[in-house]
C-alpha cells in the first residue's frame, strides 16, 4: 500500500489542531495500531492531547513522540539491533569525557588543556565535565546536520575535534546514527513499509527539522501516510515558497540565496527556519500534497492588524494602529522575580476583564523554565484557592498553573541535590555554597533539619568565621 506526504499550512494553531483531529478521526483499518504525532516538546504534546480530547471526545490510540524518538522507532523497525541511546548527548558526554581525559597531554589538544586547567588543578574535573557536555551536544547535532562531513573524520587528523570524534566513535562501536539512517533510506527506497511502525505519522508545528530527518520523512511517505502540519504566519509568502520549491531539483541542496524574499521585516528576520523547512520538505520526491487552512484575523487590535499584515506579507495598518486594546505590551522589569509578579498582575487583569477566559486557556512561554519555575511556584501560589468570587485578603487569588518541559534538575530535587554536592566536592567547599546545599528541601529532609533549626544552623555557620575548606588539611591542598 502506497503512502503519501501531506503538508498542512495555517496561521492559527487551532486550525492545525482541527486538521489533525480530522486526520486522526479517519480509521486506519486496525484499531490496535497507534498513530504517531511528533511534537518538539512535552508541553506541546500535553496541550495537544487536551485539544484533541475536546474535539474527538477522547484522545486514545495516539502516541506523542519527539523527532529523535520517531527516528529511533523507524531505525528499530528496520533493524531491531539498532540502539541510538549511546549517541544521545546525555550518554555521549561520558564517552567524550573519557577520551578527552586520556588526550589532554596530546599536542593536538593543547587548547582543550588550557581551558580545563584555567582555574587551577582543583577545578579540572568540573571544567572537563562541563566541556564534555558541550562537545557531546555539538557532536549530536553534527550527526544530524553535517553527516557527510563527520564521516570523513579520522583519529589521525591534526584537528583535535575530528580526532576526538573518531576516538569516541571507536569507543562506542558499531555504526553511528548517520550510517544507520543511510541504510534505512536504502531499505525504504527498495522495500515496503516498516513493520511495527505506525501507518500514519503526523508532525505537528515543528519549525525546524535536521536534513536527515526530513529525508527519513520523505522516504517513509513512500509507504506510510505522513502529515506535516506547519504553523506559518504568511499565506502569501508560503505560496511564493511553494512556487520556488517547484523549481528546485528533487533531493538537491537548498540554495544560499533566494530570488524572492518577503516584504515584511518580521518575516525577513524571523522566518528563515520556517522557510528552509518548507522548501526542503516540498523538494522531496515524490511531491507532497498541500492543504491550506489559513484564517483571516478577526478584530480591530494592533495584534490582529499585525497578523493581517503578516498573512498577506505587506506593511500596512499595523504601523499606524493606536492599539487601544493594548494587545501587544512590553514590560520593563528589574529582575526575574519582578517579571513573574508583573505576569501575575497581567493575567489577573485579563481574567477579570473576560469572564469566559479560563486559566486553562492561557499559555505562558519562557526560554529558561529552569530559572523561572521556582519563582512561578512562589508567586502564583500566594493567595486563596482559585475562585472568581473568593478574593485574597490583598485582592489576589492564587493562580492555578502547570509547568511543563522542566529538566531533571527542576523536577527531580534529589538529582539536583546530588549534582550540587558533586560540584561542591570538586571545588574549595565555599561556605556560601554549603549553605545553599543545606537549604535544599531534599537535603534538609534527609538530615532531619526542621525549619526552626535551619535558621539556627545558618547563624552558626555565619558566626564560625569559616569561609571555605572542609578542614585545615583540605585548605593546605
Amino acid at each position: 500500500m502506497a503512502g503519501q506526504l501531506h503538508i498542512h499550512r495555517s496561521n492559527r494553531a487551532e486550525a492545525l489542531v482541527d486538521a489533525l483531529a480530522d486526520i486522526l478521526r479517519a480509521p486506519t483499518g486496525d484499531p490496535f495500531t497507534h498513530d504517531r504525532v511528533v511534537v518538539h516538546s512535552t508541553g506541546l504534546g500535553s496541550w495537544l492531547s487536551m485539544q484533541l480530547a475536546q474535539r474527538l471526545q477522547v484522545c486514545a490510540g495516539v502516541g506523542f513522540v519527539s523527532p529523535v524518538d520517531l527516528l529511533g522507532e523507524a531505525l528499530a523497525a528496520h533493524d531491531p539491533a539498532v540502539d541510538l541511546t549511546p549517541w544521545t548527548a546525555d550518554r555521549l558526554r561520558w564517552s567524550v569525557q573519557l577520551c578527552l581525559a586520556q588526550r589532554l597531554d596530546d599536542p593536538r589538544f593543547a587548547a582543550v588543556q588550557r581551558w580545563v586547567t584555567h582555574d587551577g588543578p582543583e577545578q579540572v574535573e568540573l571544567r572537563l565535565s562541563d566541556l564534555s557536555g558541550r562537545i557531546a551536544s555539538l557532536f549530536e547535532r553534527y550527526v544530524l546536520y553535517r553527516a557527510d562531513e563527520v564521516s570523513t573524520w579520522t583519529a589521525h587528523s591534526t584537528d583535535w575535534q575530528e580526532a576526538l570524534w573518531a576516538e569516541v566513535r571507536e569507543r562506542i562501536g558499531g555504526s553511528d546514527p548517520s550510517e544507520q539512517v543511510t541504510r534505512l533510506l536504502a531499505a525504504l527506497e527498495s522495500g515496503g513499509p516498516l513493520e511495527g511502525l505506525a501507518r500514519r505519522i503526523c508532525v505537528f508545528s515543528t519549525t525546524n527539522l535536521p536534513p536527515r530527518q526530513v529525508e527519513v520523512l520523505g522516504a517513509l511517505a513512500r509507504h506510510h501516510d505522513v502529515h506535516l502540519l506547519v504553523l506559518t504566519a504568511s499565506r502569501a509568502w508560503s505560496a511564493d515558497l511553494h512556487a520556488q520549491a517547484a523549481a528546485l531539483p528533487a533531493g538537491g541542496p537548498l540554495p544560499t540565496a533566494w530570488p524572492h524574499e518577503p516584504s515584511h521585516p518580521l518575516l525577513q528576520s524571523m522566518g528563515t527556519l520556517g522557510r528552509d523547512l518548507q522548501l526542503s520538505v516540498e523538494a522531496l520526491d515524490p511531491p507532497a500534497r498541500v492543504h491550506d487552512h489559513f484564517v483571516a484575523p478577526a478584530g480591530t487590535s494592533l495584534l490582529t492588524a499585525l497578523q493581517a499584515d503578516l498573512l498577506d506579507d505587506h506593511i500596512g495598518a499595523s504601523t499606524r494602529h493606536p492599539d487601544a486594546a493594548r494587545s501587544i505590551r512590553l514590560h520593563s522589569c528589574h529582575g526575574p522575580i519582578r517579571q513573574v509578579q508583573v505576569l501575575r498582575d497581567v493575567l489577573l487583569a485579563l481574567l477579570d476583564d473576560d469572564p469566559t477566559l479560563q486559566p486553562r486557556d492561557i499559555l505562558v512561554a519562557t526560554p529558561d523554565i529552569g530559572t523561572y519555575a521556582p519563582l512561578i511556584s512562589a508567586v502564583f501560589r500566594d493567595g486563596s484557592d482559585w475562585d472568581r468570587h473568593d478574593r485574597h485578603p490583598g485582592g489576589l487569588p492564587a493562580l492555578p498553573y502547570r509547568i511543563a518541559d522542566r529538566g531533571p534538575m527542576t523536577s527531580n530535587p534529589a538529582a539536583a541535590a546530588l549534582l550540587q554536592a558533586l560540584r561542591l566536592l570538586a571545588g574549595r567547599l565555599p561556605a556560601s555554597e554549603v549553605v545553599d546545599l543545606l537549604a535544599l528541601p531534599a537535603v534538609r529532609t534527609h538530615l532531619g533539619i526542621a525549619d526552626d533549626q535551619w535558621d539556627t544552623l545558618r547563624d552558626w555557620l555565619d558566626g564560625s568565621g569559616a569561609r571555605w575548606g572542609a578542614d585545615a588539611a583540605h585548605r593546605r591542598q
